[in-house]
């Protein structure tokens, strides 16, 4: 057996093993993990019924998720790229894009109105209020809300 003085070596293998395996997977052509396998599905299928509609393909996109403790960048990335899409980043995120700040840009909130001159947008951005944001999720099962303050659509803190 191996053994460190805080007892820490079998979770420190146990996490190598999830890692080499998801590497493994994808390598392979597989998705990263079940659940990446699943998500990846659903994406491909909203992908085409899209590309569809619009008359044309979609080759990369920066996604918006709700703010789940066991959602994780890595997998939503996994799911991306197992549903043929190319994962974008925000400017000046830290970590994903929530859904919340994603609807907060959407309805024309904390836009610069010079978003090709990145310093006069960042100058813009730093004259923005704050605004306190409440976003409501629902579906047949479940109910939660996000009670947040953001200043700009690079807001993150929630």
């Amino acid at each position: 057996k191996l053994y460190r003085r805080d007892g820490h070596i079998g979770r420190e293998l146990s996490e190598g093993w999830k890692r080499i395996k998801r590497r493994l997977n994808k390598l392979l052509g597989r998705s990263a993990t079940p659940d990446v396998g699943t998500r990846g599905s659903l994406i491909r299928a909203l992908r085409a019924k899209t590309e569809g509609e619009l008359e044309h393909s979609i080759e990369s996109v920066l996604a918006a998720t709700p703010k789940f403790p066991s959602l994780i960048e890595e997998d939503i990335d996994d799911a991306l790229e197992f549903a043929g899409l190319k994962p974008l980043k925000g400017y000046d995120l830290a970590g994903s894009l929530t859904e919340t700040t994603a609807a907060f840009a959407g309805s024309g909130f904390g836009l610069c109105t010079s978003y090709t001159d990145i310093n006069l947008c960042e100058h813009q951005q730093d004259a923005f209020p704050a605004e306190r944001v409440l976003a409501v999720h629902f579906t047949d099962a479940t109910l939660s809300t996000v009670l947040t303050t953001l200043t700009n659509a690079h807001s993150n803190y929630q």
